[in-house]
């Protein structure tokens, strides 16, 4: 596999502002832009551009999809309409079409849903758009950059869960066990994947996160857990997380520490096996 070369260019001086990223031998530009910076954006080129963008909640794994032909205009209504979100993370190329950007709405939205690692926001999920072969292998080969450039940045919203559900893949078969939960994963490079049937502690202790509060309604509400008995939820799929911990916070339902609530069969603490 060849390398590639991200640059970022960090528009205000510091990496908690509006950063601008790039990748080798491509056309597009990835925005990064705090809600509260989205002022800034006037002073780029990328603003009155075509673009496919994401609005994400930076403590609850949440997203909304959209498209627009002006990006600044667009996400200042998202601005007064929408609460949920902190970060704005778009893509843009002087190459897009608005067909473009609507299809590329459309595979980012399918690839979401069918990767179930996040909260959906989208009320309505548009159509697939009917688009001749040549656009739609364009539009494949944009979406693969958006993925690599995601994930490169930390924005674990698409792309990994693949390699963690493949048998082949470098994972290590873990579980976590306390009261009224019993969890069975895979944990590998990108994160740590509970498996389907694995079942959690309905009630928090007083040391659970408020986001693992808000992770439990989300999952509740997408049918991702579903009730077993008075005092468990099972998983009826797979679902991603992004850390060890993250995992046996919902699973234990109390804060804990995943690398070490996390043991292989022979009771090995995940952060040993690591180790080795």
């Amino acid at each position: 596999m060849r390398t590639k070369t991200i640059n970022i260019i960090l528009e205000e001086g510091t990496p908690f502002g509006v950063k601008t990223v790039k990748l080798s031998n491509w056309q597009g530009t990835m925005l990064v832009c705090p809600r509260s910076a989205l002022n800034k954006i006037r002073d780029l080129e990328v603003r009155s551009l075509p673009a496919v963008y994401l609005l994400l909640n930076d403590m609850v794994d949440e997203v909304y999809v959209g498209e627009t032909d002006e990006l600044l205009n667009r996400v200042k209504s998202h601005d007064s309409e929408k609460e949920f979100w902190d970060t704005l993370v778009a893509f843009v190329s002087p190459d897009l079409s608005k067909t473009d950007v609507k299809l590329l709405e459309c595979l980012l939205i399918k690839k979401i849903k069918q990767d179930g690692r996040v909260d959906l926001k989208n009320a309505v999920v548009p159509k697939e758009i009917n688009a001749a072969r040549n656009i739609k292998d364009t539009a494949e080969d944009f979406l693969d950059n958006i993925v690599i450039l995601l994930n490169s940045l930390g924005y674990s919203v698409i792309g990994a869960v693949n390699e963690l559900i493949d048998e082949g893949a470098k994972t290590t078969e873990v579980f976590c066990k306390g009261p009224d939960a019993y969890a069975r994963g895979r944990f590998g490079r990108d994160g740590l994947l509970v498996l389907e049937g694995s079942y959690c502690r309905k009630e928090f202790t007083k040391s659970a996160p408020d986001h693992t509060k808000k992770l439990q309604h989300i999952l509740k509400e997408s049918g991702i857990l579903i009730e077993r008995g008075e005092k468990q939820y099972s998983f009826t799929k797979d679902y991603f997380f992004k850390t060890p911990s993250g995992a046996s916070d919902l699973v234990l339902a109390r804060s804990s520490d995943g690398w070490a609530d996390w043991k292989d069969k022979d009771g090995k603490p995940l952060y040993k096996i690591i180790q080795k």
